[in-house]
């Protein structure tokens, strides 16, 4: 009896390891992407015109999101949400 536990717990003990170096790469490819993605991005001055809530099927609270137009280099007026 003793021998089935402890070999339990060490099958168990290893694949929380496993796992948890597993999260721990996904979270390092990730922080790397949103690293790269916020350096490549540029800052422009925005306006919020509109504050856009969207119901899912599943969700209880609607999701809110804002809707920003801002002045691009090239003097046109540009929206980040499509109509």
């Amino acid at each position: 009896m003793g021998e089935e536990v402890t070999s339990l717990v060490t099958t168990l003990g290893w694949m929380f390891l496993v796992g948890g170096a597993g999260l721990t790469i996904v979270a390092i490819r990730h922080f790397g992407h949103r690293r790269t993605f916020i350096r490549g991005s540029s800052v422009a001055t925005g306006v919020v015109v509109a504050l856009r809530a969207e119901r899912d099927g599943t969700d209880v609270q609607p999701l809110g999101y804002p809707q920003v137009r801002f002045q691009a280099a090239t003097c046109a007026t540009s929206s980040l949400i499509p109509r």
